[in-house]
């Protein structure tokens, strides 16, 4: 996170919501202004990485479509929108917080799950403390962990899309998504560079302290995620 943004998002919640509107038009007219040439599109982002095998089936594109539920309104609403999803031919992955303001409960995951759909681990609090502490978030991965498995779960996205790449390793996981191509309007601004999927290797011997970059996907992608259960040398990012 750059300074200019920790200290908004610092101050944000200490000022009264008339100042807040004030102080967000400034913050985002002087991100805009800053990032005119990689925002809406970072020039590049669409482009196929070096032997990228393609889509499945011969198709161009791919896209995913995820709900990041974050309150009781929105587990309220959950069985509407799985409803209208179906009638319009779609199914979706449902990112859900483990110990936030509501409990999901095992039978809505278990018929979201009969109905073809999706369950995702959504953080462990959604309180954008998960990455603030090495020994912290290792406490909290365990808990996560505990709940991927519960749930069947394989997928994670973090709160608020903060994100240590290299200390995800410690998750049980298939696929992470927490990053995007470019949005300098996030709390932690740096994005990925892709609309690709792009292989996160572990590191050896030391997973979580080395650091790693975000390279684009490479030609035998598929593969790693097909015996992915059987490496466990990584996972997928989505971006």
């Amino acid at each position: 996170m750059n300074l200019r943004n920790r200290v908004y998002y610092r101050l944000k919640p200490l000022l009264p919501a008339a100042i807040r509107m004030r102080v967000r038009r400034w913050h985002t007219r002087r991100t805009h202004q800053s990032s005119s040439s990689i925002w809406p599109i970072l020039p590049g982002s669409e482009t196929p990485p070096d032997g990228w095998p393609g889509w499945p089936d011969g198709k161009k594109f791919a896209v995913v479509l995820t709900h990041d539920v974050e309150g009781p309104r929105g587990l309220a609403n959950c069985r509407a929108l799985m409803q209208l999803e179906k009638e319009l031919g779609f199914r979706s992955s449902f990112n859900f917080i483990p110990e936030g303001p509501y409990r999901v409960s095992r039978e809505l995951r278990e018929e979201l799950v009969a109905e073809g759909f999706e369950i995702g681990v959504h953080d462990l609090h959604h309180d954008g403390k998960l990455f603030r502490n090495h020994d912290e978030f290792l406490r909290r991965a365990a808990r996560i962990n505990g709940y991927l498995k519960e749930w069947g779960a394989v997928g994670f996205r973090a709160g608020f899309m903060m994100r240590n790449l290299p200390w995800l390793h410690h998750l049980d996981i298939q696929y992470d998504a927490s990053t995007f191509d470019t949005d300098p309007f996030e709390p932690q601004p740096d994005g990925a560079g892709t609309i690709f999927p792009f292989w996160v290797p572990a590191p050896v011997g030391q997973k979580s302290d080395r650091p790693s970059s975000l390279q684009p996907p490479t030609s035998d992608l598929g593969s790693r995620i097909s015996d992915f259960s059987a490496r466990r040398d990584g996972y997928v990012e989505l971006p």
